[in-house]
């Protein structure tokens, strides 16, 4: 499958890579790809894209949750 992302949430320029993953990520839902700079987050924009005509990086996992930072709500509940 081929997955549309976005670098930043707020980005309209996209990105395809492939996506041969267990579990499909859902779209807003950030991925893991590699990158020139290293490993980077991105957020998937859209599923099932027509395959293009470059080659595709893949998609090499679901990003794990934030950790909520210090002074957030979730601390504060504790």
């Amino acid at each position: 499958m081929y997955v549309s992302v976005k670098f930043r949430e707020g980005d309209s320029r996209t990105y395809t890579y492939t996506c041969d993953l267990e579990r499909a990520p859902e779209i807003g839902e950030a991925v893991l790809v590699e990158t020139k700079d290293g490993t980077k987050v991105v957020y998937v924009a859209a599923l099932d894209q027509p395959e293009p005509s470059f080659p595709c990086k893949p998609i090499i996992g679901i990003a794990p949750p934030k950790e909520p930072k210090e002074g957030t709500e979730a601390e504060a509940a504790q």
